[in-house]
């Protein structure tokens, strides 16, 4: 499974931002590229994972957990529009 990932870096912050557009929410931020990297890789898979709650013993799951790990890929680094 592969995801778009867009980093963006922001010179006001001095600071990197991670956003998986597919995944509502799922996002990130860093002080470098690697750490935002990092950080997105990671809010991928917690997104992705089943939520760990105690169910009833006469609930049913409505879904079956994912049976492979997501790969990433990142599409392109973008400056924002005040520049770098």
């Amino acid at each position: 499974m592969r995801f778009r990932v867009v980093l963006e870096y922001d010179p006001e912050v001095e600071s990197y931002s991670a956003v998986c557009p597919e995944l509502p929410g799922c996002a990130s931020a860093g002080e470098t590229e690697e750490e935002a990297r990092r950080g997105i890789e990671e809010a991928i898979r917690l997104y992705l994972s089943p939520a760990e709650i105690e169910l009833s013993p006469t609930a049913k799951p409505s879904c079956r957990p994912l049976d492979r790990s997501p790969s990433f890929i990142v599409i392109g680094t973008r400056e924002s529009e005040s520049g770098r």
